[in-house]
């Protein structure tokens, strides 16, 4: 009887100790048997363009031959790109998910350019760093996805360093997916490429040392810097997320030693301040004037201008090359009728759907809205009435104090609102300067406490409620957690319920009603704040966040000025929605408000 030799190593084991025969055997169960047809739908044939001038001439307000006389057009290298993507990469998500991945003719012109222009004298590649800026919803993913894996794939680079990176981790699987989705539906790269889907994500080519070698790796600010790197190409997603050059610069500086390195910034357009993307966008737009000759800059802008109106399908056909394919007109008219209807949508819409860049994040309160509320607010008038009130003392350095916000008498009236503000007196010009604020003015008016020192005094805020809470009938007061607790036991110890005080979160659980609440007050025209300066010049500061389910909430950290008193009036309203109140006209009607 024969001798059994050693059982045949599985082909998992061999993956997971990245064995070369891994690769081997799956290329071998590729090869289709004698006589036998390779299972599957014919690749797309090989595209040939006529008139590749009027192609790459395309791009939005930018002619790539001018200023191109060290340069030349290579039409093959350029189709062989095209071709590869078209007949290796398939959609992964969507309605066109598992058909190939065929380019719309913006994506061949940005392909193309890329690819095609090349050095008289070295033969390299022209373009060194390209930055594209579409609108959402036009395909930046799939085709960053079809980018990196042509890189890695179709580029003749030994030691190919490819990078994925973003501002957190987890947004880098927004291009991972995508790239290992098309691997894992085409049996080619599948045994070509070996994909690691752990914490440490990458996709993987060839061996070590060899020159077919090459990797494709995610990398974010918040794991870990991109020093002792050596990289060939990456993209950077996202742009306008990124609040720092850090992660741009540093990755720049890593292709030092590569002969044609490529760095892909691919975005939408950011709101008004000093960020990267911003910086990038004011350069690609030069470039694509010619008021900057940068020839190995290549411009990608897809936007609207402010002046166009924004209800127009050319309007967004502007920022949206791919309308009609990716994204439907129907989908941008609900999103424009949104828009209209409610401020802190317009921002997202101008932003996001035409890439104009705002004033702010999300824009939340316009002029027009909180001026229509300034209906007067007289203290006399409210003696005995209840009330609610909303504390914010986090920010005792600078401004804190408390809102009381007092429900009508029927539904004819608004509800009133009355702030009592404090800021600390010390180094009051720089703050002045600091905030854009007239808080001495508004001082001198009776707007604004200013106290002695450089902290506010929470002993003055504590004798202002008790007085208040002499001439008002306060049924409850909100206070976030942080900073307040010391003042409220001095309040229970003077003889306060403890019920009274009410912890509010600041996260959109406990915010986003209230938020809400008050917008729709505003828009109704159904809350008097008496024109109280200090809180117009908030008002027109906050900028709203929204997570996915739709909650909002100021975002205090990117709004462009103080908004304490906002986010005050919000507490006090919120817990005024959560406490029954005794007016009949509220149950009647049926009042929004949780039994607390």
């Amino acid at each position: 009887m024969a001798k059994r030799g050693p059982k045949r190593t599985d082909l998992k084991t061999l993956e997971k100790r990245g064995s070369w025969l891994a690769a081997k055997r799956k290329k071998d169960a590729l090869k289709p048997a004698t006589g036998a047809q390779v299972a599957g739908p014919p690749k797309p044939p090989d595209v040939q363009i006529k008139d590749w001038r009027r192609l790459l001439r395309s791009l939005p307000g930018y002619d790539p031959y001018r200023g191109a006389e060290d340069y030349f057009f290579d039409p093959r290298a350029a189709e062989a790109k095209i071709n590869w993507i078209q007949q290796n990469c398939k959609h992964v998500a969507g309605p066109k998910a598992r058909q190939w991945f065929i380019l719309e003719p913006w994506q061949r012109a940005v392909v193309g350019n890329m690819f095609g222009w090349k050095h008289r004298k070295t033969g390299l590649r022209r373009f060194r760093r390209v930055f594209i800026e579409i609108a959402k919803k036009n395909g930046k993913s799939p085709l960053a996805a079809a980018l990196v894996l042509t890189l890695l794939c179709h580029e003749p680079e030994p030691g190919a360093e490819i990078y994925g990176a973003a501002t957190k981790y987890d947004q880098t699987k927004c291009v991972f997916v995508p790239a290992w989705g098309m691997v894992n539906q085409n049996p080619e790269l599948r045994a070509k490429c070996r994909v690691f889907k752990g914490q440490a994500k990458a996709i993987e080519v060839g061996q070590p040392g060899e020159a077919s070698y090459g990797i494709y790796r995610p990398i974010s600010s918040d794991t870990a810097g991109v020093e002792g790197m050596n990289t060939y190409a990456a993209v950077v997603d996202e742009l306008h997320i990124h609040d720092t050059c850090d992660m741009a610069d540093a990755l720049e500086k890593s292709t030092a030693a590569r002969l044609q390195p490529l760095l892909i910034y691919i975005t939408t357009s950011d709101y008004e301040r000093d960020s990267i993307c911003n910086e990038t966008e004011d350069y690609a737009l030069k470039v694509a004037s010619g008021a900057i000759d940068d020839p190995a800059f290549l411009p990608v802008v897809y936007k609207a201008d402010k002046a166009d109106n924004y209800g127009l399908v050319r309007t967004w056909r502007k920022a949206n090359p791919n309308l009609g394919v990716s994204i439907s007109v129907e989908y941008l008219r609900a999103q424009y009728e949104q828009a209209k209807q409610l401020p802190r949508k317009l921002n997202g819409f101008l932003r996001y759907h035409l890439n104009i860049r705002t004033e702010t994040d999300v824009k939340w309160i316009t002029r027009a809205m909180w001026d229509a509320c300034a209906w007067e607010v007289n203290e006399q008038d409210l003696l005995g009435r209840h009330c609610f009130a909303g504390f914010d003392l986090a920010t005792v350095r600078d401004l804190a104090g408390y809102a009381l916000i007092f429900p009508p008498d029927d539904d004819a009236q608004p509800w009133d609102c009355v702030w009592r503000l404090y800021c600390p007196a010390h180094e009051i010009e720089e703050k002045e300067r600091r905030d854009r604020a007239t808080y001495r003015l508004w001082a001198q008016r009776g707007y604004l406490k200013l106290t002695p020192g450089r902290v506010i005094d929470q002993a003055i805020i504590k004798a202002d409620f008790e007085a208040d809470c002499e001439r008002f009938d306060v049924c409850r007061a909100a206070f976030d957690r942080f900073g307040f607790e010391g003042l409220r036991q001095q309040f229970i110890h003077s003889g306060f319920p403890a019920d009274r005080f009410v912890s509010f979160g600041q996260g959109f659980l406990s915010m986003s009603p209230a938020s809400k609440k008050l917008e729709a007050m505003l828009l109704e025209e159904r809350i008097a704040h008496g024109a109280h300066p200090v809180l117009r010049y908030m008002a027109d500061n906050v900028t709203i966040e929204e997570d996915p389910a739709g909650n909002i909430k100021p975002a205090k950290n990117r709004s462009t000025g103080r908004i304490d008193g906002i986010v005050m009036l919000i507490m006090a309203l919120g817990v005024a929605m959560e406490q029954p109140v005794m007016h009949s006209v509220y149950e009647d009607r049926g009042f929004e408000r949780l039994t607390g």
